[in-house]
């Protein structure tokens, strides 16, 4: 029940572009799966796998380490991860084509010869004559005209259309090979002297026989012309700063592939942070600043973490707005974690807390570098007249109208801080001191005002550029539905 009501809530609080990161171990990954399709039925956009660990933990019955964890992606109708616009490196144009530049790329798919039967088939060098059999693990990329049914249409060209545009990119200076029989052939085959794509129970064994073969690979002469998108999708396999030699150059040319570290590097982060180790395995800070990377791209996004831990979360967001000014702003949620036997303890203050005052205090250069620490607590709606004042108020006034929090300054007339635009002020009692105060922001420009009094404020301070508010009214119509 606690986890379903934070997860309803953190849906009705998204943007139409926005997105929820749950991240979740091997153990609870099938509960968290059905509860939020429960609870979002049908918007799950993405699960992410991560690495945790590089060595092996205590492993019981059935003697297996559990070394990855899972982050379950669910979104808005709107939103979209950002990918990673493709780089065109890779693109040139040494033979000086009249098309434009182009990438040697793969002529072949990850489809077998059942699967694509209209992609099986033999092509030949239309200038030098020799011959190359299809991979039957991995046919070609496009259909043949010999292959397809009478009538039958399709959306890409043919691999005659292909060839007859001289975008296959021949094998050149290839060494061939030809047999005389079929005797000659299988014997090759079984000596794996053959053409690697050539094997026994094939086919289109008997068409081989006399036929000039080459042993190399025809490529596919790819223009940039072509490329319809100019970013490349996001992958869910996330890989460890360890193993990033490891990924193909394939993954890297058509995905962006997230790098990040294990939870013994959140570990040590912290503990460099905070001068001691204060909590156990936190999350990697390039696991959750790429995830956040990729979700954000509009200035001033908020972010928001309801199991807030050490702070990474907030971290993460200081780093990307020094790098690209965004902007975005964060909320973090964390209870204090006190027990009976340790009643004093208090997880958000000592160590989230802290830990962003770290970061802010040891890189001057962050953007967006403040933030407030405030206390929660449940107020009855029919307390709110005896409750909400003094400081409790101001705080709230600041929220609601997207202003820095600043404490409550008992010895001032009124309390007051300024947006570009205007000016925002609780009156908490109509003094004349007050009225003065409020008399000569209103001279400076347009003030907004929240009072227990606004008739008396209205009738003290004659100006155009006042707004008065009442309270505790005004603040709270929106929470009483």
């Amino acid at each position: 029940e606690f986890m379903y009501q934070r997860l309803v809530l953190a849906r009705d609080l998204l943007s139409d572009d926005g997105v929820l990161f749950i991240s979740i171990d091997d153990g609870e990954f099938s509960h968290l799966s059905m509860l939020m399709e429960q609870i979002w039925p049908g918007r799950k956009a993405a699960t992410f796998v991560w690495k945790r660990r590089s060595g092996a933990n205590d492993a019981k019955e059935p003697f297996v380490s559990v070394d990855h964890e899972y982050v379950i992606c669910y979104a808005a109708p709107n939103f979209s991860f950002k990918g990673k616009t493709k780089e065109n490196t890779s693109y040139s144009n040494p033979d000086h084509d009249k098309r434009g530049v182009w990438a040697n790329d793969n002529l072949v798919q990850g489809k077998t010869m059942h699967q694509r039967k209209d992609a099986y088939y033999p092509i030949q060098n239309p200038e030098s004559g020799v011959w190359y059999p299809c991979d039957p693990d991995n046919t070609w990329r496009f259909a043949s005209e010999t292959k397809l049914k009478p009538g039958q249409k399709i959306r890409t060209k043919t691999i005659e259309q292909i060839i007859k545009e001289k975008k296959v990119l021949w094998p050149q200076k290839d060494k061939t090979v030809t047999y005389k029989d079929m005797p000659s052939l299988l014997k090759a085959i079984d000596e794996k002297t053959a053409p690697y794509n050539l094997r026994r129970g094939l086919p289109d064994l008997d068409f081989w026989v006399g036929k000039t073969m080459g042993y190399g690979k025809p490529r596919y002469k790819r223009h940039l012309s072509e490329v319809k998108k100019t970013e490349k999708p996001l992958s869910t396999w996330i890989v460890p700063y360890a193993n990033r030699k490891d990924i193909d150059q394939e993954d890297i040319d058509e995905k962006d592939v997230l790098i990040t570290g294990y939870t013994s590097d959140g570990t040590s982060l912290v503990s460099k942070l905070l001068g001691h180790k204060a909590f156990d395995y936190p999350k990697p800070l390039a696991l959750i600043k790429a995830l956040i990377q990729q979700a954000t791209d509009n200035q001033g996004d908020i972010v928001l973490d309801f199991f807030a831990g050490t702070g990474t979360t907030a971290h993460a967001v200081l780093e990307l707005n020094s790098e690209d000014n965004l902007g975005r702003r964060y909320i973090m949620v964390s209870s204090t974690e006190a027990t009976e036997n340790d009643p004093k303890k208090n997880i958000c203050r000592d160590v989230l807390s802290a830990r962003v005052k770290a970061v802010i205090d040891d890189t001057g250069d962050l953007t967006g570098n403040n933030y407030a620490y405030i206390r929660t607590r449940p107020i009855s709606f029919f307390d709110i007249a005896y409750e909400l004042k003094g400081s409790l108020l101001w705080t709230l006034i600041q929220l609601q109208n997207d202003i820095p929090v600043t404490p409550y300054n008992s010895k001032l007339a009124i309390q007051s801080a300024s947006k570009p635009e205007v000016s925002i002020v609780y009156v908490d009692q109509f003094t004349d001191k007050a009225k003065k105060e409020l008399e000569k922001l209103c001279a400076e420009g347009p003030v907004v005002a929240y009072s227990w009094a606004p008739g008396q404020v209205r009738e003290g301070v004659k100006s155009d550029n006042l707004e008065v508010r009442p309270v505790p009214d005004d603040l709270i119509r929106g929470y009483k539905s």
